[in-house]
């Protein structure tokens, strides 16, 4: 079974919902569970290696999820200047959006 998580919250907004998708995240994989996880919106930045929330995602990398970043998001993002992505997190278009929700047993978005 997979599950496809999405997350499209703007971290860093003393909500926690991008933390709590990211538990979610590890909680699947921990359950041995395929887990593809997209960035998109301002989520795009949790993917930046200088950020807290970027040192959990490396962690669910190493892991096994797959972890793709919404290129069009980061584009018209504050940030697009700046390539703070690290290794891992590949940029992807919305078509591999489409292709992952057809392939997914389970979508679920933060």
């Amino acid at each position: 079974m997979n599950a496809l998580v999405i997350l499209s919250h703007k971290p860093y907004d003393g909500s926690k919902v991008v933390w709590n998708g990211l538990r979610l995240v590890e909680e699947l994989l921990d359950s041995g569970m395929e887990v593809r996880v997209l960035l998109l919106g301002d989520s795009v930045i949790v993917a930046h290696d200088v950020l807290s929330l970027g040192r959990i995602l490396k962690d669910l990398i190493a892991k096994g999820a797959n972890v793709k970043y919404c290129e069009t998001c980061n584009d018209g993002s504050d940030h697009s200047k700046i390539n703070l992505y690290f290794d891992g997190v590949e940029k992807s278009k919305m078509s591999k959006l489409g292709e992952w929700v057809k392939e997914a047993d389970r979508i679920i978005t933060f």
